[in-house]
């Protein structure tokens, strides 16, 4: 069936098709690199020949070594920037996030000095229309930049040596806001706190950025993300719910 799909259909028609073969075939159960088989033998089929070669070294590459997402972010940014055309760029970027919202828009890009960082950026927006970009840390001052804006709301955010951080920047890349989580065993993401700066707090940016951590946690194949109460009102409004067995919040993926 999916050998068999129309070059000729919109594109709309042709990715549909691909999510409802991923769905038939529960690709889920493995690892991203069976999705990506499907779409580069689907809707990428008929890419340019440098295209297709390059994904089929990542898709090799994936099924070889299977490590995290993170891994393989530079191999991925290469394809991307072979992919000219803007829509079907959008369509590579489901691929990787399958479970992010077409308003995300969460693309690879090469930041820092020099481009020697490859980050997941997307970008969201405040409920005035301010825009921001969503990404990782590009070196320790950012981090100490979001730590410091946790120390000035008093969250109570405990430091420790396996921390991971989410940032939210402005269009000046100034530090705005963020998130601190850590990895569990099991596929469990444990989110340590959240925070926005003092001046942007209720513009719907803290909920923004949970739906946006829960898309890229469920790309590096996180199963659940689970949290405190502490900013329980936030959190249950964004698809957590009280589990006794975690003691805490949980968000399933």
């Amino acid at each position: 069936q999916w050998q068999r799909m129309n070059p000729a259909a919109s594109r709309e028609a042709r990715e549909e098709m691909v999510v409802e073969i991923a769905r038939l075939y529960r690709l889920a159960r493995f690892s991203d690199a069976h999705r990506y088989y499907l779409y580069r033998h689907t809707f990428f089929a008929h890419a340019g020949r440098e295209i297709v070669a390059a994904f089929d070294r990542l898709i090799e590459r994936r099924l070889r070594e299977g490590s995290a997402l993170t891994r393989h972010l530079e191999e991925l940014r290469v394809v991307q920037s072979l992919i000219d055309d803007a829509d079907d760029r959008a369509v590579f970027s489901r691929m990787i996030f399958p479970r992010a919202e077409r308003s995300q828009k969460l693309e690879l890009a090469a930041a820092g000095a020099g481009g020697r960082h490859v980050v997941v950026r997307s970008t969201l927006r405040d409920d005035a229309g301010k825009q921001y970009a969503v990404r990782g840390p590009l070196n320790a001052a950012e981090v100490g930049q979001l730590y410091r804006l946790f120390a000035e709301t008093d969250f109570p955010l405990e430091i420790g040596p396996d921390d991971r951080q989410l940032l939210i920047a402005d269009e000046e890349e100034r530090i705005a806001g963020g998130l601190c989580y850590r990895w569990l065993e099991g596929g469990v993401v444990y989110v340590d706190g959240v925070v926005v700066a003092r001046s942007l707090v209720h513009r719907g940016i803290g909920g923004r950025l949970l739906d946006d951590f829960c898309v890229r946690m469920a790309a590096e194949g996180a199963r659940l993300v689970r949290t405190n109460f502490f900013l329980g009102g936030l959190f249950t409004k964004h698809g957590f719910e009280v589990n006794e067995r975690w003691g805490g919040l949980v968000r399933l993926l």
